[in-house]
């Protein structure tokens, strides 16, 4: 019932808001004028009323109308380009159609609106897929770390399919896990459907429930189970004709599957020969190839040669990936690169000269690089840790809490030294077996948990990450720590017994932390937290249920972490033990404390 009501709140919140685009001056805005238009809503369709929290529906549209979304900035070079996106050409575009329509549900009109500006900014600098003759456009957009890289690329991708882009290869990191967060994000926000090894199991999600028109559905050559990237079985069987809707592909950067996708492209995919060269060339289908993370494994790491003319060494060795990557945009005579990074450093070092025969071009971003806005309520790394000034840091926010009591002054020893190995077992001698500094931080994720369920956000998910090793051995006496510790709480809450410590430790925390460090946060922005606290007796009723839904997590790599994950219908909490396979590209949504 509560998971129904949740769901109509949010599709008041998507009309009512739909219903204010319409006001010119969004400042005049008022609680009264969103009332008025919620009991307009109600007029027509009662049934919403139901049940309807109408305070909380007002106060998440107030949030929304008060973000607004900066400038993109942009490079650009158009030598050989030939501008192509008109407002005809878009007039029956459905996948972004589709796809708008559903993030409208999630996000603020103005982040709606800046995401269909910057994607058009993107498609525009790439080339018309409809353009017969051959063409090549390498671009990168630079985004902020956890600002909706991913949103953006998702967005392009629906444009280019409608634009004509037949091949869509998405270079989704090095790891099981992220490639299939990756391939969920893309069947929610692309395919709309789950995708599954067998074609006849397939389910409707995201952009498939707001537009059921099966006619439309793009096709699939990878999915988001274990064994889903690109495999062997997929590149017998799998046979594209260029009348087809579009194709996409979730593949790792991985040697044995590029490998795999680029013998496949050139065995049954290319339709003609190079007369030139005598190499396999598809013609006939317009490539668009999405590299997440580009600046991780893409970048080729050797130092190719130039001769005194400037001209290449076209006997230079890339190294793997990076040649892989080139190969297949080297068998189209159509393509488009766009690498997504929120650290381009390597990418704007490689050279715009590089190339070799077997490779074709490097993948320097010689169209354009892109640099997305951040949204008004985007907080990143420097606004938390402030900026170094040599001496100290400045403008820090009251979020941060040193730590020492993990390991000894030396860093030897202790629970997690700075330095240990995979046979290293963490002891504390505390009475929880675990350092304090790791209780609080738990403790302050089942606080957090709390709020956001007295606040209405129940239904999204929460995220706590403990990232202190990179051995999986280490990791898992870490999660066995943790989960126990977790258990016990739970169980002297829900019994009763022995819970007068927690509840006095949890009060004190919450008190002599989140109390004072609400209050220094708005005394720095009111904006920062607008949301009041509860009262502590409501928090504290929060917590039997709360520690119930707890559960504790390692992130190793494989794909069944991230699946569970993303298929909740209800929000998860999660707290995540990982170490390097977290430290690059998978999201923890909702994460509250690190």
């Amino acid at each position: 019932m509560q998971q129904a009501n949740e769901k109509n709140k949010y599709r008041v919140i998507k009309m009512v808001q739909e219903l204010l685009q319409d006001e010119e001056n969004k400042s005049l805005i008022t609680p009264d004028l969103i009332a008025e238009k919620i009991n307009k809503l109600l007029v027509v369709f009662p049934k919403l009323g139901l049940d309807l929290d109408r305070e909380a529906v007002t106060d998440e549209l107030i949030r929304r109308l008060s973000i607004w979304i900066g400038q993109d900035s942009a490079l650009v070079n158009n030598e050989g380009h030939i501008p192509w996106l008109t407002p005809s050409r878009k007039s029956d575009w459905r996948y972004w159609q589709r796809y708008r329509e559903w993030q409208e549900g999630y996000l603020p009109w103005s982040a709606v609106e800046g995401l269909d500006n910057s994607s058009d900014e993107v498609l525009q600098l790439l080339e018309d897929p409809q353009r017969g003759d051959p063409w090549d456009r390498r671009g990168m957009v630079v985004g902020h770390v956890q600002s909706g890289k991913t949103g953006n690329y998702t967005g392009l991708i629906c444009k280019a399919a409608d634009a004509g882009y037949k091949i869509i290869i998405v270079l989704a990191g090095m790891h099981n896990n992220l490639r299939s967060q990756t391939q969920m994000r893309l069947d929610e926000g692309f395919l709309g459907y789950e995708t599954h090894p067998d074609p006849e199991d397939l389910r409707r999600i995201g952009v498939g429930i707001t537009d059921t028109d099966w006619e439309i559905r793009p096709n699939y050559a990878t999915n988001r189970s274990d064994k889903g990237d690109f495999s062997t079985k997929m590149a017998r069987s799998l046979g594209i004709r260029p009348e087809q809707r579009p194709w996409l592909f979730v593949v790792k950067k991985n040697k044995t599957v590029l490998t795999r996708l680029h013998k496949w492209i050139l065995d049954h995919v290319a339709n003609t020969t190079d007369n030139a060269t005598g190499r396999k060339l598809v013609t006939n289908l317009p490539l668009l190839m999405i590299d997440d993370e580009a600046d991780h494994a893409s970048v080729d790491t050797g130092e190719q040669l130039f001769d005194t003319d400037g001209k290449p060494d076209d006997e230079h060795n890339p190294t793997a990936i990076n040649s892989l990557i080139r190969q297949i945009l080297h068998a189209f005579s159509r393509k488009a690169y766009v690498g997504y990074t929120a650290t381009p450093f390597a990418n704007i070092f490689i050279h715009e000269r590089g190339a070799t025969q077997k490779e074709g071009k490097d993948l320097f971003p010689e169209a354009f690089i892109l640099n997305l806005a951040a949204p008004s309520n985007y907080i990143g790394p420097s606004r938390v840790f402030g900026l170094n000034t040599g001496v100290q840091r400045e403008q820090t926010l009251p979020l941060v809490r040193v730590i020492d009591d993990h390991n000894t002054d030396d860093g030897r020893a202790g629970w997690m030294p700075i330095k240990h190995k995979s046979t290293h077992e963490p002891h504390h001698p505390s009475d929880f077996g675990i350092p304090l500094s790791l209780v609080e931080a738990v403790d302050a994720f089942i606080l957090s948990c709390a709020v956001r369920q007295l606040r209405g956000q129940g239904h999204q998910h929460s995220s706590m990450l403990v990232h202190v090793t990179r051995f999986n051995a280490v990791q898992r006496d870490v999660y066995t720590q943790i989960n126990a510790h977790i258990n016990s709480i739970h169980k002297k809450l829900a019994r009763k017994l022995g819970s007068e410590d927690i509840l006095l430790r949890l009060q004190k925390l919450w008190e002599n932390d989140f109390v004072q460090t609400t209050n220094q946060m708005r005394e720095i922005d009111s904006e920062l937290c607008p949301d009041e606290l509860c009262e502590w007796d409501l928090v504290e009723e929060t917590l039997p249920q709360i520690l119930q839904e707890i559960s504790v997590r390692m992130i190793n790599g494989t794909a069944k972490d991230a699946l569970d994950y993303a298929d909740s219908a209800t929000g998860l909490k999660i707290i995540a033990i990982g170490g390097d396979k977290l430290a690059r590209g998978l999201t923890l949504e909702g994460l509250c404390v690190s």
